[in-house]
């Protein structure tokens, strides 16, 4: 069989899990209780798991790699952590198989799709001052085969740290110049709400949907359309 240069390991699966997807984490579990509760309340229609579904149907529909929910049944030298919700896009494969053996990690640019509030597109860079966004690094499969559960799990969850993790364990990571990755950031994302106190979706109007998804690339597009419908009159 041949060897795969890169799988994308899926961090959590919300359409499938549901709040337990989040327990480990105090702060997410509690914003996300709060944004099923007011997802649901709004749109009775679709609950927030259906959307989480949709969502992560997309992210399939558009992934250029092969993807596990557990990380030790792939056969790659690349393991790239990402959301449910978020795809790989191409290219990452190949720039992977370029980077030297002497680097451990590779984190890149990712495209972000702002579907919340003033919708917009944009990259954001990578910097070794805020670290790799969640979909923008991919680690070798030899080096997590020698992790701990917790250092596992930090390598997975804690990705503005990542890489100070590579360098505090004396390996080395590597930035590339090119986004690899789509973001989605959308109202049922959880960082979409600053506390679980929240009284509302942060939502566009259907007025602005109706704009932006003409701007939207493939993918994109079908989630901004989503909740243009979803959004009232």
């Amino acid at each position: 069989m041949t060897k795969e240069i890169v799988t994308a390991w899926i961090r959590r699966r919300a359409e499938k899990q549901g709040l337990a997807g989040v327990l480990h984490f105090a702060d997410h579990y509690d914003r996300a209780k709060r944004l099923h509760e007011l997802w649901n309340a709004r749109f009775p229609d679709c609950s927030y798991l259906e959307f989480r579904t949709f969502l992560a149907s997309v992210a399939r529909a558009n992934t250029t790699l092969p993807t596990v929910d557990d990380w030790t049944v792939a056969s790659s030298e690349w393991i790239a952590p990402i959301d449910d919700d978020d795809w790989h896009l191409p290219g990452l494969s190949e720039a992977l198989a370029r980077v030297p053996r002497e680097f451990v990690m590779a984190c890149w640019p990712v495209r972000i799709a702002n579907l919340t509030k003033n919708p917009s597109l944009y990259v954001e860079p990578i910097h070794w001052a805020t670290g790799p966004h969640s979909c923008g690094y991919a680690v070798r499969k030899w080096w997590l085969e020698t992790m701990t559960p917790r250092q596992l799990a930090l390598i997975r969850d804690d990705h503005r740290n990542v890489h100070r993790y590579v360098d505090f364990a004396g390996h080395k990571y590597l930035f590339l110049d090119q986004p690899f990755a789509q973001y989605l950031w959308t109202p049922a994302s959880i960082s979409s709400i600053s506390s679980p106190d929240a009284n509302d979706l942060n939502m566009a109007t259907r007025e602005e949907y109706a704009v932006f998804v003409h701007h939207c690339p493939p993918g994109v597009k079908e989630v901004a359309e989503f909740l243009r419908r979803l959004s009232p009159h």
